[in-house]
C-alpha cells in the first residue's frame, strides 16, 4: 500500500526464477485520482442547491525486472517503470437562474496530485571478497515529461497559454558498501550508501517558480544477526545544494531575490526475529 496519506494506491509484483543465473519481476501499480465537480443551481422551492459528485478513478503504472548472476561474485539488473500519475479534476458550475442573470463563469479546479516519472535503472554489485559486498547503479527519469501542477482556475478567451514547467531529465547516482563480520557468535554487517540526485526543476526566472535543490544523500548503517534476531540501524543525510533564484514574474512586476536549500537528517532502527 502506498506510503504517502496524500495517494490511494496498491502494488502488487511477482518474481521468477527462470534459470540459475536469471530471474524475471512484473509489477502493476493502481493509483486513484479523483474525479467529479460541483453544479449549483436554483431548486423548485427557490433556494439554490447543489449536486456534488466525487469519484475514485484508477490509473496504472508498470515495472518490468531483470536479474543476472553468470557468476558467484556478479550481479547486474535492469528495471523499467512505466509513468505514474493522478490528476483531479473537479469543475466546479453556478447558475442563480432568471431572476439572477449576471453569469458567473465556471470554476476549473484541475491540476497534478501524484506524479512518479518513467526510469530505466541498471546497478551492477562485485562480492570483492566473501566478506565485502559493493554496489552501484544509474538511474534515468522522464521528468521532462512533468505537466503543469496546477491549471488555470478561470481565464478569459484571450489568456496567454500557461507555459510548461520545463523540467528536464536527470540521471541519479548511487554507490553501497555492505561487510560482513562475525564476533561472539553475532554477525555484524556495516554499511555505508551515497546518492547524488539532480533537480529537474530550472532556475525559477519567469512565470513558474518550482524550489528544488540537486541533493547529496549520505547514509551509515549497522546490522546485526544473533540466533532468531535482526537488528538494523542506520543514519541518512540528505544535503539540498543552496540554489539562488533571482527571479521576475512578469515585466512590470520588481525582481525577487531568494535562496533555498538545507538539510535534512533520518534515523532508522528495525527489529525483526526469524521463525
Amino acid at each position: 500500500l502506498e506510503t504517502r496519506a496524500q495517494a490511494v494506491a496498491i502494488q502488487a509484483a511477482i518474481g521468477m526464477r527462470i534459470s540459475d543465473s536469471i530471474s524475471l519481476g512484473i509489477g502493476m501499480l493502481a493509483l486513484g485520482e479523483l474525479d467529479g465537480g460541483v453544479d449549483a443551481k436554483p431548486k423548485t422551492d427557490g433556494t439554490l442547491g447543489a449536486t456534488v459528485k466525487s469519484e475514485l478513478v484508477a490509473t496504472y503504472a508498470y515495472s518490468l525486472g531483470v536479474l543476472l548472476e553468470p557468476v558467484s561474485w556478479f550481479r547486474a539488473s535492469l528495471l523499467l517503470r512505466s509513468l505514474s500519475y493522478a490528476r483531479f479534476v473537479y469543475p466546479m458550475n453556478v447558475s442563480l437562474g432568471e431572476d439572477f442573470p449576471l453569469p458567473i463563469p465556471p470554476l476549473n479546479i484541475e491540476g497534478l496530485a501524484q506524479y512518479e516519472p518513467a526510469s530505466m535503472s541498471v546497478e551492477c554489485s562485485f562480492r570483492v571478497h566473501p566478506d565485502w559486498l559493493i554496489a552501484g547503479s544509474l538511474t534515468w527519469k522522464a521528468w521532462s515529461e512533468f505537466p503543469n501542477v496546477v491549471e488555470y482556475t478561470a481565464s478569459r478567451p484571450d489568456t496567454p497559454v500557461q507555459p510548461s514547467p520545463n523540467f528536464q531529465d536527470t540521471l541519479v547516482a548511487r554507490f553501497g558498501v555492505e561487510g560482513a563480520l562475525e564476533a561472539t557468535g553475532v554477525l555484524f554487517k556495516p554499511r555505508f550508501g551515497l546518492v547524488y540526485e539532480p533537480t529537474p526543476a530550472p532556475l525559477a526566472k519567469g512565470f513558474h517558480a518550482y524550489l528544488d535543490n540537486d541533493r547529496w544523500i549520505s547514509s551509515v548503517g549497522l546490522g546485526l544477526s544473533w540466533s532468531f534476531l535482526d537488528i538494523a540501524l542506520s543514519t541518512q543525510w540528505h544535503h539540498l545544494q543552496e540554489r539562488s533564484v533571482q527571479r521576475k514574474p512578469s515585466e512590470d512586476a520588481a525582481t525577487e531575490a531568494l535562496s533555498h536549500g538545507g538539510n535534512i537528517f533520518f534515523w532508522l532502527a528495525e527489529v525483526g526475529v526469524r521463525l
